[in-house]
């Protein structure tokens, strides 16, 4: 996947990936960027930038629709 946006950013990885599989079942494919070691050091979370969700710059739109219903 190239061009990457960010949709939104989660205090928890959790909260991504249920936000992710809930895109994934409306055809959109997105990606959890995090920087907590792959989950083993969640409050790694708090002092980054929080757990993103990144979506094709093309499918923003419909994430954010997606996501907001």
């Amino acid at each position: 996947m190239n061009n990457l946006v960010v949709v939104k950013t989660f205090m928890y990885r959790h909260e991504a990936e249920i936000a992710q599989a809930f895109l994934s079942g409306h055809d959109i494919e997105s990606v959890v960027q995090a920087d907590d070691c792959a989950g083993m050091r969640h409050h790694l979370s708090f002092v980054q930038d929080g757990v993103k969700l990144l979506v094709r710059e093309s499918d923003l739109e419909a994430a954010q629709k997606a996501l907001e219903s």
